[in-house]
Order: C-alpha cells, then structure tokens, then sequence
C-alpha cells in the first residue's frame, strides 16, 4: 500500500498512485507493508510510522438504534390523508385508539 502524505499527516492511502501525487512537491509517497486502515500514521524521517488505533464514535449508532421504534411506526402508520379521513368520519378519540394507539403498542418508545 502506498501511503501519501502532506505536512507529516496522512492524506490518502492508495494501492495504486496517480500521477497527480507523483509529479507534486506537495505530497511525499512512502510505501507501507503492513499497513492497517485502524490505525492513523505518521511520517517520520521518511518513513511511515503507525500511530494510534483511530476510535470510532459509535454515539451515532446508538442514536440510530434508540429511534428504531420511530422509523418502525412510520411505516405502519396510514398515509396522512387516510388519518385525517378517519377523524374526520369517526372523530379524534376513535383515530388515537384504533389507528395510533396499536401501533404505539405495537412499537414501543423505548
């Protein structure tokens, strides 16, 4: 794997490098062996050193997950013009208890 940096950082890893880097002062190219995407890399004295194991915020994920029961409902739910029908035929406590309530019930917040 062929690392190129800029300023002592690492800006690409590529298996394959274009001539954009190869003809510009701007990058160095520096081969790397064993290289690891988990980890960042620095150069030092020409060399590519590994670096810390680079941490993934899994915030994101867990995020995700704890509105799972939102994306859930959605999907269940008639579309908007259906609902509104509905109150109107049959009022809003009959559309919160036959068409929302079960599916609350069926997906809980969690």
């Amino acid at each position: 794997m062929n690392l190129i940096f800029k300023d002592s950082n690492l800006f690409l890893a590529l298996s394959n490098v274009s001539k954009n880097y190869i003809d510009n002062d701007d990058y160095i190219i520096v081969e790397c062996k064993d290289f690891d995407s988990s980890y960042n890399y620095k150069l030092v004295d020409g060399q590519a050193v590994k670096g810390q194991l680079i941490e993934i915020d899994t915030s994101i994920e867990k995020e995700w997950e704890k509105t799972e029961y939102q994306r859930k409902r959605e999907k269940e739910y008639p579309r908007i013009s259906e609902q509104l029908d509905y109150i109107y035929h049959n009022g809003i406590d009959a559309w919160k208890s036959d068409v929302i309530n079960p599916v609350k019930n069926k997906y809980p917040k969690q």
